[in-house]
């Protein structure tokens, strides 16, 4: 079994486990807004704090979801000089769009990051269910760090890559 076998199987759980958070949150959000809006319309009596479960969740999916799309490589890009280019300038191309997104993860982790740590230090909390903030939004940062780990793994396959 080479490297990459290797490092193939110990990636799988993660993806796993990143599937499951997402689709656990995408369902709970589904179900919470169905109960919200069954109760609030047939019942007259909505969840409270159903509209904060959902925004935290929603945040959370985006955020899961983050790294499962760079491991894939699937973020948008728009490949207008792609066909024009061969050889050495495209892998070139490809080296700077994939350092450029580094870069950008880098500086969303950062801001997350910093903003966690202002919430955490202000003691902010939600409005209507009074709960912590913080700890989302390090969890988003958690998110954003394993994003920028697959984004590396990228970065130095397209090396390997390039160099055979």
């Amino acid at each position: 079994m080479d490297a990459i076998e290797r490092h193939r199987k110990k990636i799988m759980p993660l993806t796993f486990v990143l599937t499951a958070i997402t689709i656990l949150l995408v369902a709970g959000m589904m179900v919470i807004t169905f109960v919200d809006v069954f109760g609030r319309y047939v019942l007259n009596s909505p969840v409270p704090g159903a509209f904060e479960l959902v925004k935290f969740m929603l945040g959370l999916s985006i955020f899961a979801c983050f790294p499962l799309v760079t491991k894939n490589n699937g973020h948008i890009n728009v490949s207008i000089v792609d066909n024009l280019l061969k050889g050495r300038p495209r892998w070139m191309l490809q080296l700077v769009i994939l350092l450029f997104s580094l870069g950008i993860m880098l500086l969303i982790l950062v801001s997350a990051w910093t903003q966690a740590e202002s919430l955490r230090q202000s003691n902010f909390i939600s409005q209507f269910l009074e709960f912590p903030i913080a700890p989302i939004v390090y969890a988003m940062s958690v998110f954003c760090v394993i994003a920028i780990l697959f984004q590396i793994g990228l970065i130095w396959k397209h090396f390997n890559a390039g160099s055979e």
